[in-house]
């Protein structure tokens, strides 16, 4: 939450959110914050002369051999930028391929690398990581019970419609609207919120079920987003139509 806390939803009698309301300082707001110092301990680890680069988020390898410090871009361009600031001995970094990555491209000084891994790193050297990242679409029938219903992630953010952008949406049958997915990607408006994914903003067509012969566009977002504004509703599980 904006607030700094951790919590849940409240859901609907078919287990999807209705608003994102709880701030649960008993349990999640403590647990949150000490899951930040975990997640950060993960970003890099390494086994004997190699290094692994397993989370593409910001963070730093320090050891007797090794120093080098991820900076990452992947809410915006899809990039991390690495620097390799220190190192003694013979060093190998490896890059981790997620299931959410259609492929990662991996370049050290500019010089393309055939695999996953940079070998033979040195002090000065700039490895650049590109994760190719497209919608992706997954039954959400084990999470709520109206048939049908698709999740939709773009790399490893879930996507959804949220009234805090698009209040106009939710009327009473908003659950049983259909959306098609359009070909292109969309600008993302000029002075986002914090903890905003630009990269992972998403065009959709709409038939609304309260009025389907008017057909609307619908900006589907990052959920993560909610962290950086008051609560909202979110829609999360759609009915999506095929490609004619």
């Amino acid at each position: 939450f904006a607030s700094g806390d951790f919590g849940h939803a409240v859901l609907y009698e078919d287990f999807t959110p209705e608003t994102v309301a709880v701030r649960a300082w008993w349990c999640c707001t403590l647990h949150g914050l000490r899951a930040f110092p975990d997640v950060h301990d993960s970003v890099f680890r390494q086994q004997r002369d190699n290094i692994f680069y397993d989370l593409p988020l910001d963070g730093k390898w320090k050891s007797q051999t090794a120093i080098i410090e991820a900076q990452s871009r992947l809410a915006t361009d899809g990039k991390v930028r690495l620097v390799v600031e220190n190192m003694a001995g013979s060093h190998s970094l490896t890059i981790r391929k997620p299931d959410w990555a259609d492929a990662v491209v991996v370049t050290t000084n500019g010089k393309h690398e055939p695999g996953l891994t940079a070998p033979l790193i040195k002090t000065g050297d700039e490895i650049v990581v590109k994760y190719t990242m497209n919608v992706r679409l997954a039954t959400a029938e084990r999470t709520q019970t109206r048939p049908d219903r698709k999740a939709l992630s773009f790399g490893p953010w879930l996507l959804g419609a949220s009234s805090h952008d698009q209040a106009e949406y939710f009327n009473e049958l908003y659950p049983d609207n259909q959306i098609a997915m359009e070909s292109g990607r969309m600008p993302y408006p000029g002075g986002a919120l914090p903890f905003a994914v630009p990269i992972a903003a998403t065009p959709a067509s709409c038939i609304p079920a309260e009025f389907p012969g008017q057909p609307v566009k619908v900006e589907l977002r990052a959920v993560a987003e909610q962290t950086g504004y008051e609560p909202a509703r979110w829609q999360t599980a759609f009915l999506v139509r095929a490609k004619s």
